[in-house]
Order: structure tokens, then sequence, then C-alpha cells
């Protein structure tokens, strides 16, 4: 990826973590620090923000077919149209 392209990436990724976690990824509390400490695993959780938006997919986040066998809002939506 260009150097620059990577940095606007980064950037993105970075609000994407403060959205789902209230902190940047750089500014971790005490006990965070301890678990996960060095550039690189920064550099690891924001690529793994880059490449996906969400990075939880249970029953409360996923989708509901898959694990209630229920229908989609859009899926029931069509079917009251018709």
């Amino acid at each position: 990826m260009n150097y620059n392209r990577l940095q606007v990436a980064n950037r993105i990724a970075r609000k994407t973590f403060k959205k789902y976690h209230g902190h940047y990824p750089d500014t971790l509390s005490g006990e965070e620090r301890e678990h996960f400490s060095g550039e690189n695993h920064i550099n690891w959780i924001l690529g793994g923000y880059r490449k996906t938006k969400v990075r939880c997919s249970c029953h409360a986040c996923g989708n509901p077919r898959k694990y209630f066998g229920k229908k989609t809002y859009q899926e029931l939506r069509m079917e009251e149209s018709e």
C-alpha cells in the first residue's frame, strides 16, 4: 500500500477503534498497556480495523438469519409490500 494511502487508512482505523472502544489504540489504560505493548501490536490492531470496520460478529451484532433463522428487516419489509 502506498505510504500516503496507508496513513489515511490508519487515521480512519484509529477513528473506528475509538468509536467502539472509547479511546485511541495509542492511549491504552494501565492494564491494557501491560497486555498490549509495543508499536507492532498497535499496527496489528489497526491492520484489522483497516480491513474490516467491525471486529465482532456475535449473535448480538451479526446476521439474524445465521444465528436465529429469522428474516432481516429488509426481507420483512419486502414481504409486507407484496
